[in-house]
């Protein structure tokens, strides 16, 4: 006598098969057909479970508010682990301003979230704004990401002048703490092409690693 034992998400399924032959036109049909025939069922009653009574895991973590901050939205988040707790950065649309330019809309800048467990967030509020000296990101910050070396954050964002996008490029901005940040006085550090180039319109959504084992031309 056999026993077989399958488990799947958590439930367990077993018959006892019995050393059984069973003929068909003359020939043995293997044992292993019925135990094929089990693990489909118990795959099949698994399947059916969850759709009935499984659970949805998605959540929405964090919402925008009404402040003038993030009245029209908030997305691009980048969050990464920096001792022992979660941060997230994040693009901020600021609240849309009616003075009849379709070029400069609303305004956006860059937020902070920390979490404990990745999934219940605290606003800290708005880390990094439109510039009130340079040109090229004096109006809308979007897209950050995170690139952490010995004590050092490194936070590359878009930058651009206006609501169109165009012209847009990437700067950059370090913190040794996540709530004060500094840009880097050489910014954008990547700008867009030339005319005739394939990014000639605008750069942005970045993501940076640090690499030492490898030299790149």
């Amino acid at each position: 006598m056999y026993i077989v034992e399958i488990e799947i998400s958590g439930f367990v399924c077993w018959w006892k098969v019995r050393d059984i032959l069973i003929y068909s036109w003359g020939r043995i049909v293997m044992k292993k057909y019925i135990i094929i025939a089990i693990i489909s069922f118990c795959i099949f009653f698994v399947l059916i479970d969850a759709i009935i009574n499984g659970q949805n895991h998605s959540k929405i973590v964090m919402k925008k508010d009404n402040s003038n901050e993030e009245a029209s939205a908030i997305g691009s988040p980048c969050v990464v682990k920096f001792k022992n707790k979660y941060y997230m950065v994040y693009a901020q649309g600021n609240r849309v301003v009616d003075n009849g330019d379709e070029e400069h809309t609303n305004k956006g800048s860059i937020g902070l979230a920390i979490s404990e467990d990745g999934i219940n967030w605290t606003k800290k509020g708005t880390i990094l704004k439109p510039s009130e000296t340079e040109d090229w990101d004096n109006w809308f910050l979007d897209t950050p990401t995170i690139m952490i070396k010995d004590d050092t954050i490194f936070m590359y964002y878009y930058g651009d002048s206006d609501n169109t996008a165009t012209g847009g490029s990437i700067g950059l901005a370090t913190s040794k703490d996540f709530l004060k940040w500094e840009r880097y006085d050489k910014s954008p550090v990547l700008k867009v092409g030339s005319a005739d180039e394939w990014d000639s319109n605008w750069v942005e959504s970045p993501t940076v690693i640090f690499d030492e084992e490898h030299d790149f031309p």
